[in-house]
């Protein structure tokens, strides 16, 4: 953790933020870059709209480097389904459904605290399944986007965190995206799965799997990837 961004920021380059302070536009990456450091950012960008949008606006305005720590995006069976969806082996994709969900164990402190994590789950592990989910739709034009959450109803009102949440984005043409994302489900190991379909196949994460038509015959295939 950065506790203290205005000092850090004298003596440290680059930064990397895995937390932010309670309330306010400033959640102290604005104040990085403007310093002259390059920053890494764990999701999300900020805990509300105003945050985020001051994040974007130093990023731009600054000559410094702003990376949101997206990890998956580098996974080697990610990148090898991202080249496959490109070659159009699979045809359009029309739906991508993606889950991940953690056997037992929800985190306490500022996770789920609404007021400083700015939301739960999904915000904080669902957004890299969601990232992948987009990139998969290859720019698709996103007409709607609507969600359910779930949350503890012991939990204060105004700090309370989703716990789980369901979240279906609608596209241009009928195509879909459906993200579920949960902490504590009870489940006997933890559950980290993608789905990627298309006109003429269809792929699975993880590990990669596709069965796809090929000359009209079904294929199943296993691609063997570099660790």
């Amino acid at each position: 953790h950065i506790q203290n961004c205005r000092n850090a920021t004298e003596k440290t380059n680059p930064i990397e933020f895995d937390n932010f302070p309670e309330g306010g536009e400033d959640s102290g990456v604005p104040v990085a870059l403007r310093a002259g450091k390059h920053v890494l950012c764990e999701p999300p960008s900020g805990i509300n709209v105003a945050q985020a949008e001051a994040v974007a606006r130093a990023a731009r305005e600054s000559s410094r480097v702003y990376v949101l720590a997206l990890p998956r995006r580098h996974d080697p069976a990610v990148m090898h389904l991202e080249r496959l969806i490109e070659s159009d082996i699979m045809g359009r994709i029309t739906h991508v459904h993606a889950t991940v969900a953690k056997r037992e164990g929800r985190p306490e402190g500022w996770h789920t605290d609404r007021r400083r994590s700015g939301g739960g789950a999904l915000l904080h592990f669902g957004t890299h399944l969601l990232d992948l989910s987009l990139r998969f739709m290859r720019g698709a034009t996103i007409e709607r986007v609507s969600a359910v959450t779930r949350s503890r109803p012991s939990d204060p009102v105004d700090a309370r965190a989703e716990d789980a949440a369901t979240v279906l984005v609608r596209f241009a043409g009928g195509r879909s995206a459906l993200v579920e994302t949960a902490w504590a489900q009870h489940l006997e190991s933890d559950c980290e799965h993608i789905e990627v379909i298309g006109e003429r196949g269809r792929a699975t994460l993880w590990p990669l799997r596709l069965v796809i038509e090929i000359e009209g015959t079904r294929s199943v295939l296993q691609p063997q990837l570099d660790a």
